[in-house]
């Protein structure tokens, strides 16, 4: 949802912006797509990338007033999510486009909400923010 560069003045300001229910999400889209940071192999991705007006007005309140850097940090890829279900390795991408194929059709478009934000700091701590 966002990455939070200081995790404790970060989970205050996201709790002072949340929201009083939850926050409806849809599928926009299920990607297979190659993996560009992984340079020693050829993988590909699978994954559900979101969207969501209520992710989108969460992040802007939490941004409200941050410099541009400062967006970047906390949103670097500007859109309301993506959650990566699987990585692949170039030998099985022909099967696992064929699978996906089909799978397209049911979840693209589905909907559901988030009843809770969990925050986890880079020692693996967490805190929960119900909606």
């Amino acid at each position: 949802l966002l990455r939070l560069a200081d995790t404790q003045s970060s989970f205050a300001r996201l709790q002072a912006c949340r929201p009083s229910s939850a926050l409806r999400v849809r599928v926009k889209e299920l990607y297979f797509v190659r993996v560009a940071r992984i340079t020693e192999a050829e993988v590909w991705s699978v994954g559900l990338g979101f969207e969501s007006p209520d992710i989108r007005q969460l992040k802007n309140a939490f941004l409200e007033g941050a410099s541009e850097q400062q967006r970047k940090e906390h949103d670097p890829y500007g859109r309301e999510g993506h959650m990566s279900l699987a990585y692949v390795r170039a030998e099985v991408k022909d099967q696992v486009m064929a699978i996906l194929g089909p799978l397209r059709r049911d979840v693209e478009g589905l909907e559901f909400g988030l009843e809770t934000i969990v925050v986890q700091d880079n020692h693996g701590r967490q805190e929960s923010i119900s909606l």
